[in-house]
This record gives C-alpha cells, sequence and structure tokens, in this order.
C-alpha cells in the first residue's frame, strides 16, 4: 500500500511537470477562500479534510463527514502587519466627542505619513483584503457547495514606485462524491470533484496602481478617478478544475493525498472594461464575450497542486478533550518549478477540541508562525486566525 502510495505520487508530479512545461502559459491564482480553521493551523488540512472546508482541499473528506450543512460561510482578510495596521489607523482624521475635528495634522502631512506608511508594508511583505461567502453539504460521501471569492493584493519589490495591484473575484461550485473502502483492516476514502468557475481578474499596473492608491489617499477627484479604473480592461471567463484525492486511516494515523486543479485548469478569457462588466451585471445579461475580445496571444492556467499529509489523532479523554497533530507538504510541483526555497512546501499544525466545543489552533506556516481559535454555539460556528504567509 505504502509502495502504490509514492509510485502515485511520483507519477502525478512527472505528469503536471511535463503537462506545465508543454507550454508557456501565466499562472492564475488557485480557488481557494483563506479559512481561518484552515490557517489557524499552519494551513495544514489535506490529511484531516473534512465538512465545508474539504469542499477546498481534499475531496476524500467528503467520506470523513456524516453531515455538515453550511448556510452560509463567511470570512474576510487582511493582509497586513498589524504593527503597520495600527500606523495606518493612528494617521487617519480623528474626530471628539462632538463631531468637531480634534486632528492637527494637515492634509498634506496626513497624505505624506500615508504614504510613507502603505510604502513600509509594501517593501515589506504587500498588503491586501479579501472575503468569501459560502454555502456547502458534505453528507454520507456527497460534497456539493459553492463560493464566491474577492482577493485584492498589493505588493512591489522595493517601495511605491515599484506597486502592482492584483484584483480577481471568481464565483465556483463544487460537485463531488467519495467512498470509503476496508483495505486489510484499514480504511481509505478516494473522492473526486469538479469544479466550474467564472473569474473577472484584473492586474493593475505600476502607473495605475500609484494613481489609485495616491488618488484614494490624497482625496483627489473621485469622478475623474472612478473613470480611469472603469476605462481599464478586465479578463472574464469560464474554468473547469478536477480535483482527486485519498485518505487512508490505520487506527490514530492518517496519511493523505490532494490534487488540486489536475493537469491544470484553463480559463478562455476575454477582455472587457469594467464599465461594460459592471453594465451587464446590473442589467442582468452575460458579459460579452465574442471572438473580438478573445485572448488568444496567452494562456491562463491555474497551476496543479499536488500536495501530501499526515495526522496523529490523540483521544486524551474523548468526548472531553481531544488532539490532532498533521502536517502538510503543500504545492510540490510549484516548488521544483520555481526553485522556491523548500521552506514553502512545509505546513504543521495542531487543534486541541474542548467538548468540541472550544478550539484552540497553532501551526507553522511556511515557516511563519499561526495561531487561532474557534468557538461551536449551536448553529453558529465563530473562527478567527493569524498568519503570515509567502
Amino acid at each position: 500500500m505504502k509502495k502504490l502510495f509514492f509510485i502515485l505520487l511520483i507519477s502525478i508530479i512527472t505528469c503536471g511537470s511535463l503537462w506545465t512545461e508543454a507550454v508557456e502559459v501565466i499562472d492564475e491564482p488557485p480557488f481557494l477562500p483563506v479559512s481561518p480553521t484552515v490557517m489557524g493551523q499552519g494551513g495544514s488540512f489535506v490529511a484531516i479534510a473534512n465538512g465545508y472546508d474539504s469542499l477546498f482541499y481534499n475531496p476524500a473528506g467528503f467520506a470523513n463527514t456524516r453531515f455538515s450543512l453550511t448556510l452560509p460561510s463567511f470570512s474576510s482578510w487582511v493582509y497586513m502587519n498589524p504593527a503597520v495596521f495600527q500606523l495606518l489607523l493612528d494617521s487617519l482624521p480623528k474626530e471628539d466627542d462632538n463631531n468637531s475635528t480634534g486632528d492637527t495634522m494637515t492634509p498634506e502631512e496626513r497624505l505624506q505619513m500615508l504614504l510613507s506608511t502603505v510604502n513600509e508594508q509594501v517593501r515589506t511583505g504587500g498588503l491586501g483584503v479579501g472575503a468569501s461567502t459560502g454555502v456547502g453539504l458534505v453528507a454520507g460521501g456527497l460534497g456539493l457547495g459553492g463560493a464566491l471569492v474577492f482577493d485584492a493584493s498589493t505588493y512591489g519589490r522595493r517601495n511605491l514606485l515599484d506597486l502592482s495591484c492584483d484584483v480577481s473575484a471568481t464565483l465556483g461550485f463544487i460537485a463531488g462524491y467519495a467512498v470509503s473502502l476496508d483495505i486489510l483492516g484499514m480504511k481509505l476514502n478516494v473522492g473526486a470533484d469538479i469544479r466550474p468557475m467564472y473569474r473577472i481578474h484584473s492586474i493593475l499596473s505600476n502607473r495605475e496602481a500609484i494613481e489609485l492608491a495616491t488618488g484614494l489617499i490624497g482625496n483627489t477627484d473621485s469622478e475623474a478617478l472612478l473613470t480611469k479604473m472603469e476605462n481599464k480592461l478586465a479578463l472574464t471567463g469560464l474554468g473547469v478544475g478536477i480535483d482527486v484525492g485519498g485518505i487512508l486511516k490505520m487506527g490514530s494515523l492518517q496519511v493523505g493525498l490532494s490534487v488540486r486543479d489536475l493537469f491544470g485548469t484553463p480559463f478562455e478569457y476575454f477582455n472587457n472594461t469594467i464599465t461594460d462588466i459592471q453594465a451587464a451585471l446590473e442589467a442582468g445579461e452575460e458579459i460579452p464575450e465574442s471572438e473580438t475580445n478573445k485572448v488568444t496571444d496567452k494562456d491562463y492556467i491555474i497551476p496543479m497542486n499536488v500536495s501530501a499529509g499526515a495526522a496523529i489523532n490523540f483521544d486524551l479523554l474523548k468526548p472531553l478533550l481531544t488532539l490532532v497533530v498533521h502536517g502538510d507538504l503543500q504545492d510540490v510541483i510549484g516548488v521544483i518549478k520555481y526553485k522556491r526555497t523548500p521552506w514553502t512546501l512545509l505546513h504543521i499544525g495542531a487543534e486541541a477540541s474542548l467538548l468540541d466545543f472550544i478550539k484552540v489552533r497553532a501551526g507553522f506556516n511556511q515557516g511563519y508562525i499561526s495561531m487561532g481559535a474557534g468557538i461551536h454555539l449551536l448553529l453558529l460556528d465563530l473562527n478567527a486566525a493569524f498568519f503570515t504567509r509567502e
């Protein structure tokens, strides 16, 4: 069984490398909401996939869940150093209790402070915001769900003069199934799903990003700024991804394998202005797509992601107290292809659960410490996480 597992892993990696090197492509971001449950545990989830999050990490997790109905899930995130975030808040105008301005900074001083703060964040790691909302049903091997994911990140190698901005919004649906097999006293879950996605993706150039940043911060003519953004071209189009995965259970030990976007997920993109997209959405019409605005000079593909993981369950005082410790090697192909540091492969996490009511999480995400917590209140789950990632 172990030999079969590693032969399968090596075969997938080899096929993925050949596939991605056959043509020159532009990598698209994966369809992956930022989950506080997963990120609080260092981003590791392949071997313990279950419930709503299994829709985005490992379809074999569909067979791990008796019944999970999510109506709905909502999460939001901020990419920013907390210390820099506090500086940004301090630089905003202040008002006293009488609603009179108590801020002594001039607009020019405030602009300079904001630019300095943003410049520091861009130079030391980028900044951004994101949000997602979704629904899901995972029960008895069946996995059905959908999610809308928005993500915007701003980054620069040195400072604001090297600034770029990446904005995407993706609506995706997932339908899959997993079966559970008994093999020599072990339980093997094997699953697969199909994932149609519609995406709007825009990358602001250096000049456009600077105009937007300085315009928003400096309170310039909002109508002129909006007009510039409305005429900006964005990519719109459809992609259909396929995911497969497996989880092998041997007593308290679990090992998992997940292949997301099998052989890569191409998007058939079309160029449209923000104005055209907005008008079509407001009118309830289809976004214009024809041979005249079809993108033919570039290929946009979500790269295949091969990840493997293992987990050990400690039922200390079950059901009073349980603990699971786990780890993943994620995006094996990406690390090899781009010659990234092996640290980017590594995700290690742990979750302690008290009466399945309070959960405490911690881990290492690509070499950085992560932590999180969650609480279950009847039909409501509240989760939060702090993490750093490349």
